[in-house]
């Protein structure tokens, strides 16, 4: 995995040296688990992202191509004998393509996305006493740290001069499993709706 986290930097690196543009961003994420063949109901958590990209213009700005690497919280919740809470901290790598609106300040953006779980946690509270926290260990505890899938998005940029600012929204629907139980038929998947702002200027 350290191979193809250097391999992703390495890419992310040879693209902004040939970009027009550099940004960052940060903000609210709300994620769930999409589970399949299950009594639960799985509900959505806060977490917070933060990243940063480089923008390359194809068609002028019309159409563009965005690599983004950053750190996303993402996880579930569900009541089982009082509230049961997993967070996941990931390093996540977004291939996006942004098509901009001529004349208005809109754009939309479209593309996979690719994580590596970091680390995790299982917080248990009863309500009777204090949570319990627990730490996940990738492998051991039957859950797996990959996760990729496709998101879509839309966003709102004010430019001024060679900065911009920008607001946009993405939904991630995750397309791996993540459930590494033994003859389990239950599959976990990652759905996470990303709230952010930021700023980005050329270069």
């Amino acid at each position: 995995m350290k191979k193809f986290l250097f391999l992703i930097v390495i890419f992310f690196v040879s693209f902004g040296i040939n970009a027009q543009n550099l940004g960052v961003k940060g903000g609210l994420n709300l994620s769930t688990a999409n589970v399949t063949n299950s009594s639960l109901t799985f509900k959505m958590k806060p977490g917070m992202n933060v990243s940063m990209f480089f923008q390359k213009d194809l068609v002028g700005e019309i159409l563009s191509i965005r690599p983004e690497f950053g750190v996303y919280q993402k996880g579930y919740k569900y009541d089982l004998l009082g509230s049961n809470t997993i967070n996941f901290n990931y390093m996540q790598f977004d291939l996006d393509a942004r098509l901009k609106i001529p004349v208005i300040p809109v754009y939309f953006l479209f593309g996979p996305y690719g994580a590596y779980a970091i680390s995790g946690e299982s917080v248990y509270d009863s309500g009777l006493i204090d949570p319990i926290t627990s730490v996940v260990d990738f492998g051991n505890d039957k859950t797996s740290p990959l996760d990729f899938g496709l998101s879509t998005g839309v966003g709102f940029v004010q430019k001024i001069a060679l900065l911009s600012l920008f607001v946009e929204c993405k939904y991630e629907i995750g397309i791996f499993d993540y459930n590494d139980y033994p003859n389990s038929n239950s599959e976990f998947k990652n759905r996470n709706l990303v709230f952010s702002a930021g700023l980005m200027i050329g270069l």
